[in-house]
């Protein structure tokens, strides 16, 4: 696995980390049976730190937030999926 560049950790140390106990608190209030809240903001971390760019992000607290609610979607939507194979 790739190391992510210092300014991107610095990015993260200093505009998301802090934001992890809100994050935490907030997906703990949606009561999600089957969900990992660990592996939640484990996906929602390596989203930010994959991204090609963070320029554009003007509030990374909102940003983390909404990547934590798509990791949920995709998870729901991976354990919707029937198998039609026998």
């Amino acid at each position: 696995m790739p190391l992510i560049p210092d300014e991107r950790a610095r990015w993260l140390a200093r505009h998301v980390l802090p934001h992890e106990p809100a994050l935490r608190s907030w997906l703990a209030a949606k009561r999600l049976r089957g969900i990992d809240l660990d592996d939640i903001v484990q996906e929602t971390y390596a989203i930010l730190a994959g991204l090609e760019s963070i320029d554009a992000i003007r509030n990374p607290r909102a940003y983390m937030f909404q990547s934590a609610y798509s990791v949920i979607l995709a998870q729901i939507r991976r354990a919707q999926i029937v198998s039609i194979s026998t």
